[in-house]
C-alpha cells in the first residue's frame, strides 16, 4: 500500500484469481448446471484485471465485465458493489493484494 494515497501499489504484482473468487465461481457453476441462468464475473480494477476475467470465462463464466478508471483508484469494490443495484448476489468474501 501506498502510505501516502492509500492505494494499491501494483507494479511488478502479478494479478492472480482470488481463491474465494474460484470458489465461487465453480459455486455459480454449479448453480447454473442444475437451475439454468448465466453467470457474470465482475472485476473492478486495472486494464490487466482482464487476466483474471479470461480465467473465468475460460471456467464457465458466460460473461465478463471490467470496470476500470483512474476515478476508482483507492476505491473499496465491495462498498461500491453495495451501493449498486442489488438484483444479483455477490458470493466471492474480500479481494487479496
Amino acid at each position: 500500500m501506498d502510505a501516502a494515497t492509500g492505494t494499491v501499489i501494483r507494479a511488478g504484482v502479478e494479478t492472480v484469481v482470488n481463491p474465494l473468487d474460484l470458489y465461487a465461481i465453480e459455486t455459480a457453476l454449479r448453480l447454473k448446471e442444475r437451475y439454468g441462468g448465466e453467470i457474470t464475473a465482475l472485476s473492478m480494477g486495472p486494464p490487466a484485471a482482464m487476466r483474471v476475467l479470461r480465467e473465468a470465462a475460460a471456467m464457465g463464466c458466460d460473461s465478463c465485465a471490467l470496470l476500470s478508471d483512474k476515478r476508482f483508484g483507492g476505491a473499496d469494490s465491495r462498498f461500491a458493489w453495495r451501493k449498486g443495484k442489488r438484483n444479483n448476489f455477490h458470493v466471492g468474501r474480500h479481494r487479496i493484494e
